[in-house]
């Protein structure tokens, strides 16, 4: 038999890709045989392959440049001046004042708290573990094998804080006091002027240059290459075949024949 084929394509969804339709026809010696037919057509499907693009990505990092600049230290030097001014001299006499003095004595007294010390203990507390492992029976075709999960145990030391009270003491001092009667001393004074000249200190400022360099931060970058993932669509087709039957047709098919 011949084959006689049409088709015909249609947009499949939304623009993703094209459907093929192609009708076909058995012909036996130049006649369609009655109540037979082909119907065959392509179905595209996109797919997408990854391949790796190359871009620069910028990276950066601080450096550090000198930079320098004058500056000035600011120092004194001493010159001496002549001044004259009156000098008082005090001439006193003592005498006494009955007053009451406190007198304070020292005692102490005994105070204590309770701290707690941690200490530690070990004791022994049971942990587990399951592995997976393989279990076979018999030899040959007849060895059938199964994963089986084990339970493994031990014990494991834990180390436990517990906390121990102790007493600490000490003497705490305390001031106790009392009036006591004494003679306080007072000094009775007049001042009396007596003129001194001097030689008088002065300061004169001075400025003295100086060399300041400093570590200047910068930044400085260049292009490091990364990889990017692209994922690139690829249309792949395969054919889909049905059979028909029909009642009698002419050769040229049968439904979408497009000339």
């Amino acid at each position: 038999p011949d084959k006689h084929c049409s088709r015909r394509t249609d947009v499949m969804g939304n623009g993703a890709g094209s459907l093929i339709l192609v009708w076909c026809t058995l012909l036996y010696g130049g006649q369609a045989e009655y109540g037979y037919g082909r119907k065959c057509y392509y179905e595209y499907e996109t797919v997408y392959e990854t391949v790796y693009d190359t871009k620069y990505e910028k990276e950066c990092e601080t450096r550090y440049s000198t930079e320098c600049h004058k500056d000035y230290d600011v120092i004194y030097d001493t010159e001496y001046r002549k001044k004259c001014k009156p000098n008082y001299v005090e001439s006193c006499h003592t005498f006494y004042v009955k007053k009451l003095d406190r007198h304070c004595d020292t005692v102490y007294d005994k105070r204590c708290h309770t701290e707690y010390e941690t200490k530690y203990d070990t004791k022994y507390e049971k942990k587990c573990h399951v592995e997976h492992k393989e279990h076979c029976n018999g030899y040959g075709y007849h060895r059938k094998c199964h994963v089986r999960p084990d339970e493994y145990c031990e014990e494991v030391p834990v180390t436990v804080p517990y906390k121990v009270p102790r007493d600490h003491c000490h003497d705490v001092p305390i001031e106790k006091c009392r009036p006591v009667p004494v003679e306080v001393p007072q000094e009775k004074c007049r001042r009396i002027p007596q003129y001194k000249c001097y030689e008088e200190p002065h300061k004169v400022l001075r400025k003295v240059p100086r060399r300041v360099c400093n570590e200047v931060p910068y930044e400085h970058c260049h292009k490091v290459p990364v990889k990017v993932p692209v994922k690139i669509p690829k249309k792949v087709s395969h054919e889909v075949c049905e059979e028909q039957h029909h009642g009698y047709h002419h050769p040229g098919g049968y439904g979408l024949e497009v000339g």
